[in-house]
C-alpha cells in the first residue's frame, strides 16, 4: 500500500514538536506503506535510519525573505483562505502532490493543515495530522495579544475554522494528540467524532535512561522550547515579567539558576542576559540541559495539542512545573506527577518548594518516570499502525 506525508519541514531535525511528530509518525506509516515523504524544506541528507523507511523524499524550498512575506499576504487574501494556511505550499510541491495523486494508485495521504493548500481536490484517502486544534489555539492566542494583533488573530481564527472543519469533514482519520483535542475537532464537525482518533505526542524514553537520577546543578529551573514560535513567546514573556519577580523575592539570600534553552533567536537572547538569566540558544540535544536541572518550567499562557517539553522533562525524571494551559491535553494528577499553578506567585511557590523539599521532589520524580510511560512513541507507533490496519488504510 502506498502512502503519501506531506509536511512543512524535514522532520529528521528533531529540533521542535511538531518535526518530533512528524518523525515518529512517519515511521509508524512506513509499517504498513511505502511511504513518500514530501517537505516544504531545502535539500539536506536525512539520516540514513530514517531515510530507509521511506521510499522517496522530496524537498521543495519555500520563498524566503520580504518575497515569501508578501506572497503569503497576497495568498491570505483569497476566499476560504487564510493567513496561518498560506504561503507554505511552493507551486513546485504542488504540482509533485497533482502528478503524485494523478498516477492512479492513489494513495493515503498524510497531512498537517498549514499543508492543506498541497491537496487537490482529488485527494479521497487522507489522514489529518492535527498537532493542535490550530483553530481553537488562534483564538487562544488572540486573547492574550494586544491590539491590533488581537484582532487579525481573531480574524484568522474564524477563517481557520472553516478550513480545519472542511479538513476533519474529509479525512478518513483525524489523528489528535489528546482527548481535549478531540473534543475540540468535534465541535467543529460533530458527524466526524467516529473518525478522531487519539494519536498522543510522545517521547522516545529509552533516550533518557542513562541520565544522572540526581541534578547535576541543584536550584538551577530550566525552561526548554521553541521560543521562535509565537505561544511560547508568550509564555516566556509571562515567566519573565510575572514568575521572574516572585521567584527572585522568594529565594532572596539563596543561591539559584535560571537557565533557558532551546530555538532562541538573538533578541530573545539579549534580553535574558540583560535580565540575569543564562541563555542556551539551539542546544544540539536537550538532554545534558535537562541532566543539570533541579526543576523545569513549562510556562504555557495559550496552548492546545500536549507540550513535548514536558515529556522530555518526565523522561529525564526531573519535576515539572507548569500552568493550567500547559497541563492542557496531558493525562496526570495534579501535584502528583505535575505542579500546576495558575499565577504568577503560585507558579514561583511551586518551585521554591521543589528547591527545598526533597521528599516531595523524589516523589513527583518517581511519579514522572511511571507516567511517562504511558507516551513512549515506540508504543504510540505500533498503535498507531494498528489502528490504520484496523481500519484498512
Amino acid at each position: 500500500m502506498n502512502a503519501l506525508f506531506i509536511c512543512q519541514q524535514n522532520p529528521w531535525r528533531l529540533n521542535g514538536g511538531a518535526l518530533i511528530r512528524n518523525y515518529w509518525l512517519v515511521r509508524a506509516l512506513a509499517e504498513g506503506h511505502s511511504v513518500d515523504l514530501f517537505t516544504a524544506d531545502t535539500s539536506e541528507t536525512p539520516p540514513e535510519d530514517f531515510a530507509r523507511v521511506c521510499r522517496t523524499i522530496s524537498c521543495f524550498p519555500r520563498a524566503g525573505g520580504l518575497r515569501g512575506r508578501i506572497s503569503r499576504a497576497l495568498s491570505s487574501l483569497r476566499p476560504h483562505a487564510s493567513y496561518y494556511t498560506s504561503g507554505n505550499v511552493p507551486r513546485a510541491l504542488r504540482r509533485a502532490v497533482a502528478e503524485r495523486l494523478a498516477r492512479g494508485d492513489e494513495p493515503l495521504v498524510m497531512y498537517d493543515l498549514a499543508m492543506r493548500d498541497a491537496l487537490p481536490s482529488r485527494a479521497r484517502r487522507t489522514i489529518y495530522n492535527a498537532h493542535n486544534c490550530e483553530s481553537e489555539l488562534l483564538a487562544r492566542r488572540a486573547e492574550r495579544e494586544r491590539l491590533p494583533a488581537r484582532f487579525a488573530l481573531g480574524l484568522d481564527a474564524r477563517r481557520v475554522r472553516g478550513i480545519e472543519t472542511a479538513a476533519v469533514r474529509g479525512a478518513e482519520v483525524v489523528a489528535a494528540c489528546s482527548d481535549d483535542d478531540r473534543r475540540d475537532l468535534a465541535r467543529l464537525a460533530p458527524d466526524a467524532l467516529a473518525r478522531i482518533a487519539f494519536v498522543p505526542n510522545g517521547v522516545d524514553v529509552a533516550r533518557y535512561a542513562s541520565l544522572s537520577p540526581e541534578p547535576l546543578e541543584p536550584r538551577t529551573l530550566l525552561l526548554t522550547g521553541s521560543f521562535d514560535w509565537r505561544p511560547n513567546r508568550l509564555g516566556l514573556d509571562w515567566f519573565l515579567e510575572t514568575v521572574l519577580p516572585a521567584l527572585r523575592a522568594r529565594l532572596q539570600g539563596t543561591a539559584y539558576r535560571v537557565r533557558v534553552a532551546g530555538r532562541l533567536p538573538a533578541e530573545v537572547t539579549r534580553r535574558l542576559i540583560g535580565l540575569g538569566v543564562e541563555a542556551v540558544p539551539y542546544p544540539p540535544d536537550m538532554r545534558p540541559e535537562l541532566e543539570k536541572a533541579d526543576v523545569v518550567a513549562a510556562a504555557v499562557v495559550a496552548s492546545s495539542g500536549t507540550r513535548l517539553r514536558i515529556l522530555e522533562a518526565w523522561a529525564a525524571g526531573r519535576p515539572v512545573v507548569t500552568t493550567p494551559a500547559g497541563a492542557f491535553g496531558l493525562d496526570h494528577v495534579a501535584g502528583r506527577d505535575l505542579a500546576v499553578a495558575d499565577g504568577g506567585e503560585a507558579f514561583a511557590g511551586d518551585v521554591a518548594r521543589l528547591f527545598e523539599d526533597r521528599e516531595r521532589w523524589r516523589a513527583m520524580r518517581a511519579a514522572a518516570l511511571e507516567r511517562v510511560r504511558d507516551y513512549d512513541w515506540p508504543a504510540i507507533g505500533r498503535d498507531f499502525a494498528a489502528l490504520l490496519q484496523e481500519r484498512a488504510l
